[in-house]
């Protein structure tokens, strides 16, 4: 037998008048944060009851669904904060992976690709890891015209502002021993002043900017691509997704709303359109005040801009107090700013007038006592927009305290976060500590799960949950705690806990039911637990047609 059973209910009570009648009625689950016996009911997409199933009676009506959970459990839905949908829906479609490390085989869905451009089109690729190929004895920009010497190719790391680039790309963007770099952004030379074809920062945006140029790329004749792309958060049950707006500037934006129009946005999206640090501000703020949408009740909102403050520990460009040993960047020995503290400020200050939040990708202690200082001055402006910084890993103690009290939410997306061997000591020295999850929970800050994966089949709450559990030692504490931090904390965080995060009468019907109820597992089987249902607003979005 199905696990789900919608039928017609009977009863002996009589029914409701349809105008007061539920649309759906689950019951026979636990609900979490609810004693047993709790039954959900559900009216125009909200949370319309919860009570008893004798005192549910007179609420039922003939047209009433009933939804019997059989034992299940019965969670808020998922929020992913920290996502990546558009990003992966454009580069399954126009970029190849590149794989040096494979030889030929490596190579091969590349050299397809540039058997099938046009004129003037670039071979755009992603690959992973790409700072610390071994190529020898080879740099990224010979290795590429090596193998790709007709074409500008550009290849993206994902998510980390890095990209590989050949001479026709760099002849193209006017790149050479001379030149010099953008505002926000690195060139990498050799000791000849030679570009070894490594860009970071706000001169990898440039050049993928002008890649995706040469392609017209049309982004919403990509619908088929996000229905696809995004069963995999339906299926892990995730409800809201906090996407970056990486092209925000080149039709993004409407992406999102032919999806919304159209009536196939299937999940609550948050969209983050991503600050430019060579742009200029007025240009920017003026897209921003045209996009803004803060109808919460909307499956579309645009309230909150993402910023990356600096670089990270893996590439040694994450800005930090101490200095990298050796370093990596020839006069950087401390890591990148792609914005500068003043910078920072007046970009924080213009967006608290147009009603903006924020979200930080700022790793290092510096970057991340920039970005606190600055919102100092904003708070002092008695602002009270949502802003998270991203996936810290050392911290002052000062800077932890500065959290709480400028009420700013924490994210974090790596299982062992506080493994960074690279500078780890240099930064103890200092009086900087690795990221204590329970110790910022202590501490009152707001702290948030997230997978941040390229590739949305990997975003996996539950074995999140699971991996921030078993960190004994930096980890959180508890299973609600693990459970909060991917419903009602990133909730917070994007500002829409009025609505959603918690099964609470009068909010949104965004709601999961699980094959078990996770306070009744060890620590490490929660990641295997099976979402059975995902509901969004009272829409059933998934089900698990194969378990009884």
């Amino acid at each position: 037998m199905m696990w789900v059973l919608l039928v017609m209910l009977t009863t002996s009570a009589p029914l409701a008048a349809s105008a007061q009648a539920l649309d759906i009625l689950i019951s026979g689950g636990s609900v979490y944060k609810h004693p047993a016996g709790t039954v959900v009911g559900i009216k125009q997409g909200k949370i319309a009851y919860l009570g008893s199933m004798d005192n549910a009676q007179s609420l039922i009506g003939e047209d009433t669904q009933h939804i019997r959970a059989h034992g299940r459990a019965l969670y808020p839905g998922f929020i992913e904060l920290h996502g990546h949908l558009l990003d992966n829906v454009v580069f399954s479609r126009f970029a190849c992976l590149l794989e040096p490390e494979k030889g030929e085989l490596g190579r091969e869905v590349c050299r397809e690709v540039v058997d099938k451009l046009e004129e003037g089109q670039w071979l755009i690729g992603h690959g992973a890891g790409l700072l610390f190929k071994d190529l020898s004895p080879y740099s990224p920009r010979q290795w590429l015209d090596r193998y790709f010497p007709d074409v500008p190719v550009v290849i993206a790391e994902p998510h980390s502002s890095l990209v590989w680039a050949n001479t026709k790309a760099f002849e193209l963007m006017m790149i050479n021993n001379y030149s010099i770099d953008p505002v926000g952004g690195k060139v990498l030379r050799d000791h000849n002043n030679e570009p070894t074809g490594v860009m970071l920062g706000a001169m990898a945006e440039l050049t993928m900017e002008q890649a995706w140029r040469s392609h017209r790329v049309r982004l919403c004749g990509l619908s088929e691509e996000y229905v696809m792309s995004v069963v995999p958060l339906e299926s892990n049950g995730v409800t809201t997704l906090g996407d970056a707006g990486n092209f925000w500037l080149y039709g993004g934006i409407n992406f999102w709303k032919h999806l919304d129009d159209e009536g196939v946005l299937k999940i609550r999206v948050s969209v983050r359109p991503r600050l430019s640090p060579y742009k200029a501000i007025n240009e920017q703020l003026e897209g921003l005040r045209l996009i803004f949408r803060n109808e919460l009740t909307s499956r579309l909102i645009i309230n909150q801009v993402s910023v990356q403050v600096d670089g990270n520990y893996g590439l040694k460009t994450a800005r930090v107090s101490g200095r990298y040993q050796p370093p990596y960047l020839n006069g950087e020995a401390s890591g990148l700013f792609y914005f500068s503290p003043t910078e920072l400020n007046a970009w924080l200050l213009r967006l608290s007038e147009i009603g903006y939040g924020a979200f930080f990708h700022a790793e290092g202690d510096e970057a991340i006592k920039a970005v606190l200082y600055s919102l100092e001055n904003v708070r002092n402006m008695n602002n009270d927009s949502r802003y998270t910084l991203s996936n810290m890993k050392f911290i002052h103690p000062d800077s932890e305290r500065m959290l709480a009290r400028l009420d700013v939410a924490t994210t974090f997306y790596e299982a062992e976060h506080h493994e960074i061997p690279v500078i780890r000591d240099n930064l103890i020295e200092q009086g900087l500590r690795p990221v204590s999850l329970r110790r910022l929970h202590a501490a009152g800050v707001s702290v948030s799960l997230s997978s941040e994966s390229y590739g949305n089949e990997q975003v996996m709450p539950l074995r999140r949950i699971s991996e921030a559990m078993l960190d004994n030692q930096l980890g959180i504490a508890s299973v609600n705690k693990a459970i909060d931090s991917y419903t009602i904390e990133p909730a917070k965080a994007l500002g829409i806990d009025a609505i959603t995060g918690s099964i609470v009468l009068g909010k949104s019907a965004d709601l999961i039911l699980l094959e078990q109820d996770l306070s009744k597992l060890a620590v490490e089987d929660i990641a295997s637990v099976k979402v059975l249902m995902t509901m969004l607003q009272g829409e059933i979005t998934y089900r698990d047609e194969n378990r009884g």
